[in-house]
């Protein structure tokens, strides 16, 4: 079995208290059962747990982790080490994509320090790892991913074919529909609201930023969706403003963490 990530991947380190939208603040975090029976074990972290349906991390009232300190850091890895964190913690913002003749893995653009190495790399895909278990042949499989190759090897422009007839008020339309995890985000897409213009219309000076989105949402997401919902993706984060670092960063924890909001864009595509 072969172990595959994006040339980029080694670089990602966690900034911690230097990252300025904390992962800790604002989502509910699930724990696995492994780490569970752990943290029962440790009463000052078990008194913060809700065992109710699937266990979770019991937030404050301004949204925080009740682990996350002053200073922003993780008081779970301060007292226990990071052995210590649930699954949800130690893989995040990391996604991981298992086919029968390989696994994949990635980092998310949710993640700020994660999003600027997406944003300020070429994508090209690297063999991390190799282990000698038996792989099971798959013809749809081995298809899709030469598919994905060559959609890979793709500057924006030649995407054209490709592109969703949409313009940004539809677009706007659509955003709007999908449940929110922030209310602010509703402010945010409101630019879009009255603009008739196509939503794919990238300026030159952004067609190298463009073609290293459409890779990360095809890279993620072609085995699931089609190439219009990754082009959707792409061209909806640069319509929303220039700060494409943090468009991307919000839309990414708006859409991504949601499979129903993805799903709704996919059967949207599917209708125009």
């Amino acid at each position: 079995m072969k172990f595959y990530a994006p040339s980029y991947y080694k670089k990602f380190k966690c900034i911690a208290d230097k990252c300025k939208n904390n992962c800790c603040v604002g989502w509910e975090i699930d724990i696995d059962e492994n780490t569970l029976s752990l943290y029962k074990s440790k009463p000052d972290i078990a008194e913060k747990i809700s065992f109710s349906d699937t266990p979770h991390f019991v937030l404050k009232d301004n949204g925080r982790c009740p682990f996350l300190d002053e200073d922003n850091l993780c008081k779970i890895i301060k007292e226990y080490g990071n052995s210590a964190l649930c699954q949800i913690c130690s893989d995040h913002p990391r996604f991981f994509s298992y086919f029968d003749s390989r696994t994949e893995v990635g980092i998310g653009l949710a993640c700020e320090a994660a999003a600027e190495l997406i944003i300020e790399n070429d994508f090209s895909l690297t063999l991390i790892s190799e282990t000698e278990e038996i792989i099971k042949d798959n013809i749809e499989e081995e298809i899709m991913l030469k598919e994905r190759a060559l959609f890979l090897s793709f500057n924006f422009d030649a995407f054209d074919f490709y592109l969703p007839n949409i313009t940004k008020a539809k677009a706007y339309e659509l955003l709007f529909s999908l449940e929110r995890l922030n209310e602010e985000w509703e402010k945010r897409i409101e630019v879009l609201k009255n603009d008739n213009t196509p939503l794919c219309t990238i300026n030159d000076n952004k067609m190298l930023i463009a073609k290293r989105l459409t890779h990360y949402f095809i890279y993620r997401y072609y085995h699931k969706f089609s190439i219009e919902f990754c082009l959707f993706c792409t061209c909806a984060i640069l319509a929303l403003g220039n700060d494409v670092k943090n468009t991307a960063r919000e839309f990414s924890a708006e859409i991504e963490y949601s499979d129903q909001n993805c799903e709704k864009i996919e059967n949207y595509l599917f209708t125009i």
